[in-house]
């Protein structure tokens, strides 16, 4: 952080802190035993971040958790699993019939993966933004990926009841800064369904063009060559999970119907109500195509 944005960082954070606190207190369904664990695991997060002068990854994530919690409970009855006795399964059981687990990827290894090129660019000099995002699309994928398998196990044990619709809550941590997304959050579906770049034909006698979609894709190429999965609702293995509600939010905003979407898997075994996501815009499968709904509030 450069020194004239340390007065900005350190408000930021005390504004987010006294933010989560405040979400934590006004919770009813927590005793005050839980309450104080999770401020603590707060406390603890922001002390080395303001140390570092760098935000860590456990405190995005548990900023999303609380964030998530505040969403949720405007819009329906909700618990919390309780982090003071470590609680198995999800975090969220919403409605008393949705399971839903929160998680903000990391940056991961940069050097590795080849990011750390994209972050040192000081905004004058052009860069490979495609490239740039399909590494962004693997730390998603890889996120979304542990917490599928997070199901199965837990689905195994006993801790997460198969019968219930399962959405991954994804949340961007640190890849806001570098993560665009899209009109309505469009570029997840670089990873769901394949979306490639936008496509057009030219009519070479007239020149008229005319947009007829995106290409697809069938992986993602990794730095070392390796090759990820970009099609997750089309994969067989994620079937068990009924949609992923991705939060576009920075540490300052809270989390509304513009910046938080809810996509359905329309292959999923335990399809979602949509009439519970009242108020969440959302993309599902049409005869049109995957396609966005604004999804009001009726009157």
């Amino acid at each position: 952080i450069i020194a004239g944005g340390i007065v900005v960082f350190y408000e930021l954070m005390q504004d987010s802190l006294k933010d989560l606190f405040e979400i934590i207190d006004s919770y009813s369904g927590a005793d005050e035993k839980e309450k104080q664990e999770r401020r603590n695991n707060l406390k603890r997060e922001y002390d080395i971040t303001m140390e570092q002068e760098e935000i860590t990854d456990r405190y995005f994530q548990l900023a999303h958790e609380i964030y998530g919690l505040s969403y949720l409970q405007s819009k329906g009855h909700i618990v919390m699993a309780k982090d003071s006795v470590n609680e198995a399964g999800s975090d969220f059981i919403w409605k008393q019939k949705y399971e839903i687990e929160c998680v903000c990827p990391s940056m991961g290894d940069v050097k590795k993966s080849g990011l750390e090129k994209f972050l040192q660019h000081d905004g004058t000099k052009a860069i490979d933004y495609k490239a740039k995002k399909e590494i962004m699309n693997s730390r998603f994928t890889q996120a979304l990926k542990e917490k599928k398998e997070f199901y199965v196990e837990h689905v195994k044990k006993g801790t997460i009841d198969a019968t219930k619709p399962y959405l991954i809550w994804l949340g961007l941590g640190k890849l806001k800064l570098e993560y665009r997304g899209g009109d309505c959050a469009i570029d997840l579906n670089d990873i769901l369904f394949g979306k490639g770049m936008p496509q057009l034909t030219i009519n070479r006698e007239t020149r008229e063009m005319t947009p007829i979609g995106y290409a697809h894709c069938e992986s993602i190429k990794k730095q070392n060559g390796a090759e990820i999965d970009c099609n997750l609702f089309l994969n067989e293995e994620y079937k068990c999970i009924s949609g992923i509600i991705f939060s576009m939010a920075w540490l300052e905003e809270k989390y509304n119907e513009k910046n938080t979407y809810l996509f359905v898997n329309p292959y999923t075994n335990n399809p979602i109500n949509l009439k519970d996501f009242e108020g969440i815009p959302y993309w599902n499968l049409s005869t049109n195509g995957y396609e966005f709904y604004l999804n009001e509030i009726k009157d």
